[in-house]
């Protein structure tokens, strides 16, 4: 294994990507929404300062200095272990997406795609949803307020995960 990862290292390193970069469509229709930030408790600002800062290095996230039509709030959680889980509120932008519809496979479907296959893998999908870049123009729509300025998706956000993409309409 350690053979496979030095002739293949860019492979094992930072995030990945999965496809091109993807675009998020708004409503024209829809009015923009700058949400005010939340209050954070004290005892849970140091963890989220420490948080962003990852974020930023990891390149989930970018800090926002400039104008934003559209700016969502956070709510910071605290996890067993510790670390804080940063969850971002989207809802207004969520109801102005427009939204794509995907059906899901059936499992006679899956089967006979791997009827031929002869290795199979397990991936650990923590996260998964930061394999997906977004576009500039859907960067900034994810723009959202934390008591140490404003921040920016790179990566797709689970918030917006869960209510985007609806399956078999």
């Amino acid at each position: 294994m350690q053979n496979v990862k030095g002739i293949y290292q860019d492979v094992f390193e930072g995030l990945g990507t999965l496809g091109p970069a993807l675009h998020l469509e708004v409503d024209p229709e829809m009015s923009p929404v700058q949400l005010p930030p939340r209050k954070i408790p004290e005892s849970l600002k140091q963890p989220l300062r420490e948080h962003l800062d990852e974020l930023v290095k990891l390149e989930v996230i970018e800090r926002v200095d400039y104008p934003a039509d559209w700016v969502s709030a956070i709510v910071v959680a605290p996890k067993p272990n510790g670390k804080i889980r940063l969850c971002l509120d989207p809802r207004p932008l969520n109801k102005a997406l427009k939204r794509c519809h995907h059906p899901i496979p059936t499992i006679d479907d899956v089967l006979r795609e791997l009827s031929n296959a002869k290795v199979f893998t397990k991936v650990d999908c923590s996260n998964g949803y930061w394999q997906v870049e977004l576009d500039e123009e859907s960067s900034l729509l994810t723009t959202f307020n934390t008591p140490f300025g404003r921040f920016k998706w790179q990566r797709l956000s689970g918030s917006l995960l869960q209510e985007r993409f609806s399956i078999n309409d």
